[in-house]
């Protein structure tokens, strides 16, 4: 009888061991597992293990939608209601904070006797019910299963949320539980066959196992235990607690220890092991305590996990978190982070320093306080915006220093989001800008002094974007035009120019912009004091950074009107002086002149005698009279051509613009020249440039500055005696593409100090001249947007050249020209 007891109680504890060394593997198999999958197996585990009617897991919501809800029942169970009903009677204790366990149920007639463990030590990650229709349940043993299945789902829970750069380590452990998981259950079956002892089975357990007798003396250790600590069996019972622990977790865990061994319940505690080399490793220790049906204590079981890995990666963590602390404290700024909600929760040491306030003070909304009561409610819409947007925002606002003064701060925030896109966090930095502000108020004044200055000047003043629209014109120029600033803005400056002056004036001005370069026109703009268009010069520069990009445009209108007609009537008076100039330089020409006439006519007289002595003949000789009418014809046209170019000299005429072929023009006046300078004993050579281009100007007063430089060029070698009297008319193209002619003499030369006296009005060196050719010559010149010169020649004589623009010099740029936006609808509707 006393052998069957023993027997019994030892089949029992083999199946307690048995079913210990199944749920202690529950973890390994549970490694990279979620919540709800650790919840389906613990449910089969327990059922199976335990014989039960119902088993119903309640887990706390971590990282999930919603907490987690699993059940198993009997089929006893089912025949009472549906598995989500019958877990219905017992959601309510889920969520009780404590209970006098079991609780009896009677449930279809039956009495259930309801059991609830926590899972963690405060129930953090839920809680296990489960329920048997038996009168003894839960016996000793079953709350021993039941605590050692709480504390490894907990065990399975905490490693299912541990950081993500546990995963390597965890599948790592994953792998090693799992072959050391297979071994055990082939040992596990075949203890079962061949009934091994107790020893062989703690081998089996893949982290280190030792039992001890209530009194503490150790009754079997495994073979991992033995390994790490590098000691027999033997060796292992005599061990002190102060050899094997590092000394500053010993007394922590003599404590626990102790308490737990008081209490009869178990205990947790970390802490570090020397290993058999020395070395010091952290671990996880669990004590259950293991119980007779009577609930006594018959023996400790420890589970010593190895967490040193676990212990390394929260300590880098630390140090990293420390380290972005340090990052943070040291930024040049406010930086602050803020709740879902919008309360502050963390404030960095400029942040605290410069309000003189510590964290506690700041945080929620309590740094608000420092903010200027005039700001308070902009700052809290503009949050609250922010906060509802989900957004990056900003706002302005003064913050009160440590000292009582305030300055303005620009706040900006940005989310923190998760990978569902949710808002987790709200990180922000203040940047001071209140010499900023300052300066934008200085420059605000400055303004408001420039603009009271612009509307005293006396002069039209107007200023443009860097895309030409116009966006400001003084009150001065609103007057004088009789527009509103509304009808003037943009390209509304289009409506002040004379219709017939708007193409010439946008085009400058597109050009202008395009290009950087100064802007200038003439052009009418309307006068509204008696509704007339006057002429205004208008003028504008551009304002440029320091890299050379244009800020703005700024210019003025200057009322040109009674100067431009002055002008007109000194231009008339210049084409008068012409004109009599040219008329006098004629009379200097009259034997040329006339000798030019005569060869024509001549030969006409003597055609004419041949072709009648011809038609009179007999018989008449017809074809020698028609090539004597040609040859009259010829002569004729050649007279016609000389009195057509001395009628151009003579007659007076607006000044024309026209395609000139400098070359052509200067044959015409030396062919004119010719007879009268032969006459004073005076020879011309021409040396003219090939493919010369053209030149846009009037024909005659240009041949009119020639032929003024040939006479005047005789007239000085008039008194030469001992050198050849010789004249040279040259013409070439400058670098610049401008048509230079020149005409050099062998006279008497003149003062090299008087050369800008020579083109002065009335000054002359000649005994019997008026001084006014070569002054018409510098005047008809300068209008071609050329210059005249005269130099001394090496040897005797001297030159007098004049250059002008050619068709070359001004043909415009092939390259594409870029136009802001703005201004391309401008030309476009020009």
């Amino acid at each position: 009888m006393h052998a069957d007891v023993h027997r019994n109680e030892n089949k029992r504890l083999q199946r307690c061991i048995s079913d210990l060394v199944s749920l202690m593997a529950l973890p390994a198999m549970w490694v990279g597992r979620d919540p709800a999958q650790i919840a389906e197996s613990l449910l089969d585990s327990v059922f199976s293990m335990l014989d039960l009617d119902f088993a119903h897991l309640h887990l706390m919501s971590v990282d999930t939608e919603g907490p987690v809800e699993a059940a198993r029942l009997s089929n006893w169970a089912r025949s009472i209601d549906s598995q989500a009903g019958f877990g219905s009677l017992f959601k309510p204790w889920a969520s009780t904070e404590a209970h006098d366990w079991p609780q009896q149920l009677t449930v279809g007639g039956r009495s259930l006797a309801v059991q609830a463990v926590r899972l963690g030590l405060l129930g953090e990650f839920g809680l296990l019910l489960v329920g048997a229709c038996r009168s003894d349940f839960p016996n000793v043993t079953e709350n021993l299963l039941l605590n050692v299945a709480a504390n490894q789902a907990a065990i399975g829970l905490q490693s299912s949320w541990q950081l993500s750069e546990q995963k390597r380590l965890a599948q790592e452990l994953d792998q090693r539980v799992h072959a050391r998981t297979r071994e055990l259950f082939e040992a596990n079956q075949e203890l079962r066959r061949r009934e091994l002892d107790f020893q062989l089975v703690v081998d089996s357990i893949p982290v280190q196992v030792a039992v001890t007798t209530p009194e503490g003396e150790v009754e079997g250790v495994n073979r991992p235990t033995m390994d790490y600590f590098g000691r027999t069996f033997d060796e292992l019972k005599e061990w002190k607690v102060s050899e094997l622990v590092h000394p500053d977790n010993l007394e922590r865990t003599i404590r626990a220890q102790r308490a737990a061994h008081e209490a009869g319940q178990s205990y947790n505690v970390q802490s570090r092991h020397r290993r058999y080399d020395g070395t010091f490793r952290w671990f996880n220790v669990l004590g259950l305590p293991l119980r007779d049906p009577r609930g006594k204590i018959l023996r400790w079981f420890h589970l010593i996990i190895d967490i040193d890995d676990q212990k390394r990666a929260e300590e880098a963590l630390a140090v990293s978190e420390s380290n972005l602390a340090q990052i943070v404290n040291t930024i040049p700024g406010l930086a602050w982070s803020a709740q879902t909600d919008g309360s502050a929760e963390f404030f960095n040491h400029h942040f605290l320093n410069y309000l003189g306030i510590s964290l506690d003070e700041a945080c929620g909304a309590g740094w608000m306080q420092s903010v200027h009561p005039d700001d308070v409610p902009g700052l809290l819409a503009t949050w609250s915006n922010i906060l509802t947007s989900g957004r990056p925002g900003e706002a302005e606002a003064r913050l009160r220093r440590f000292d009582g003064g305030y300055r303005w701060f620009l706040f900006r925030a940005n989310p923190l989001h998760d990978e569902s896109g949710q808002v987790t966090k709200w990180f922000g930095v203040n940047t001071d800008i209140d010499d900023l502000k300052r300066t934008e108020e200085a420059l605000r004044a400055s303004e408001w002094n420039l603009r009271r200055l612009t509307e005293t000047i006396p002069q039209m003043l107007w200023s443009a974007n860097p895309d030409g629209t116009i966006d400001y014109c003084n009150s001065r120029l609103l007057d004088y035009t009789g527009f509103t600033v509304n009808e003037v803005m943009g390209d509304g400056w289009q409506k002040l120019i004379h219709p017939d002056d708007l193409d010439q004036a946008a085009l400058a001005w597109i050009t202008s912009v395009a290009t950087g370069t100064a802007y200038q026109v003439e052009a009418r703009l309307i006068h509204a004091a008696d509704q007339s268009y006057r002429w205004c010069l208008t003028t504008g520069l551009p304002l440029r950074d320091e890299e050379g990009r244009i800020l703005k445009w700024h210019g003025v209108c200057v009322d040109m009107h009674d100067w431009k007609e002055a002008q007109d009537e000194l231009r008339e008076t210049q084409a008068e002086l012409a004109h009599v100039t040219r008329v006098m330089t004629m009379g200097q020409l009259t034997a040329s002149i006339a000798h030019e006439l005569n060869q024509p006519l001549a030969g006409i007289m003597t055609n004419a005698g041949t072709g009648l002595r011809m038609l009179t003949a007999e018989p008449p000789n017809v074809s020698g009279a028609r090539e004597t009418a040609r040859r009259t014809i010829r002569d004729a046209q050649r007279a016609s051509e000389v009195i057509a170019r001395l009628r151009a000299l003579f007659v007076k005429r607006d000044t024309a613009s026209e395609i000139v072929d400098l070359n052509t023009a200067v044959h015409e006046v030396v062919a004119l020249s010719l007879n009268e300078l032969q006459r004073n004993g005076t020879s011309i050579r021409v040396s003219l440039a090939a493919n010369l281009p053209y030149v846009i100007g009037d024909r005659v007063q240009l041949q009119q500055v020639v032929l003024n430089f040939i006479l005047n060029a005789a007239e000085s070698m008039a008194e030469v005696q001992n050198r050849a009297k010789e004249i040279v008319v040259s013409t070439e193209v400058e670098a610049s593409g401008n048509v230079r002619v020149a005409v050099k003499d062998a006279g008497s030369g003149f003062d090299p100090a008087l050369v800008e006296r020579l083109f002065a009005p009335f000054y002359t060196t000649k005994s019997n001249g008026m001084g006014i050719g070569l002054s018409v010559s510098r005047t008809i010149v300068e209008q071609h947007q050329g210059r005249l010169w005269a130099e001394p020649n090496d040897g005797s004589g001297s030159t007098f050249c004049f250059s002008v623009p050619s068709t070359l010099a001004v043909e415009p740029a092939k390259a594409p020209m870029y136009l802001p936006p703005r201004l391309a609808d401008v030309i476009g509707k020009l």
